[in-house]
């Protein structure tokens, strides 16, 4: 907890501050402001919602999210000890002012390797590029006709900064797989409309991680489609009488999943997944 320090302004000039979410932002500030005087805090999502977090309501599954943003921007990284997650902020000296009549202390263990991720997922940035270019282009609005996004290291920049977002990693192959089909014909940017809006749900319905769609089944059979909050492309050559039907398809999907949640026998998880074979095979 910060004792005898002050943080320096010059912080906010910080070009990787400035390149990640409000939200990741304005944990990275509360973090300066509770970890000891080395930089280094706990990095469970439980005890950061109940200490740094505390007069604030928000879910775990943002705070997971907003970790995992800044450590693959490089602004913290994860250690282990003794069965425990921590984290530490990176260059945590340069934007803090000692008092120099203080001795520093330190309240948690010094870090003896890092981890990938809060959770130690091993594959979270591999066969990947460099995170921080990645998510440098995501700021760019990367889209189909937009020429920084024309290449194929391009679209895994692209993908790595949608994955980087997606609050449950697994299953990264696939989930890359499906991702660069759809990238063949859509721009990254709807995709991260789309993550954007399933996030949204999440959080509104405190859903557990348990029910959250692995990152594939979210991509196939463009569920994605379901959490986009803008209206949907016109696709040049497409047959009116199609675009007519996969409307009324979407009408119908949407007064069944109504029709779910009124009947309130079913985990949001399962509503989910009876909609999807709705739309599938056109029957519950």
């Amino acid at each position: 907890m910060a004792r005898g320090r002050m943080i320096d302004r010059v912080i906010i000039l910080s070009r990787k501050v400035n390149s990640v979410s409000e939200g990741a932002e304005n944990l990275y500030y509360r973090l300066n402001v509770c970890a000891d005087d080395f930089g280094r805090y706990h990095a469970d999502a439980e005890i950061i919602k109940g200490q740094v977090y505390t007069k604030r309501k928000i879910s775990l599954l943002t705070i997971k999210s907003r970790l995992d943003e800044l450590n693959a921007i490089g602004l913290i990284k994860f250690y282990a000890d003794d069965g425990e997650i921590y984290l530490e902020i990176v260059g945590f000296e340069q934007h803090q002012t000692f008092r120099s009549d203080i001795q520093r202390k330190g309240e948690y263990p010094k870090p003896k390797s890092y981890l990938q991720s809060s959770r130690n997922e091993s594959d979270t940035g591999r066969n990947g590029p460099d995170t921080e270019r990645c998510l440098k282009l995501s700021k760019d609005k990367l889209s189909k006709d937009n020429t920084t996004a024309s290449g194929p290291s391009d679209l895994m920049c692209a993908f790595q900064t949608w994955w980087t977002r997606y609050p449950r990693k697994l299953g990264k192959q696939d989930a890359m797989k499906a991702y660069l089909v759809i990238a063949e014909k859509e721009s990254p940017e709807i995709l991260e409309k789309a993550l954007t809006g399933y996030i949204k749900e999440l959080n509104k319905n405190q859903t557990e991680e348990r029910y959250i769609k692995h990152p594939a089944t979210f991509l196939r059979n463009e569920r994605w489609r379901d959490y986009l909050d803008i209206p949907m492309p016109t696709r040049i050559g497409e047959n009116t009488r199609k675009d007519q039907a996969s409307s009324e398809n979407m009408k119908k999907s949407a007064e069944y999943r109504q029709k779910l949640v009124a009947e309130g026998k079913w985990t949001e998880a399962q509503i989910q997944d009876r909609v999807a074979a709705f739309i599938n095979e056109g029957k519950p």
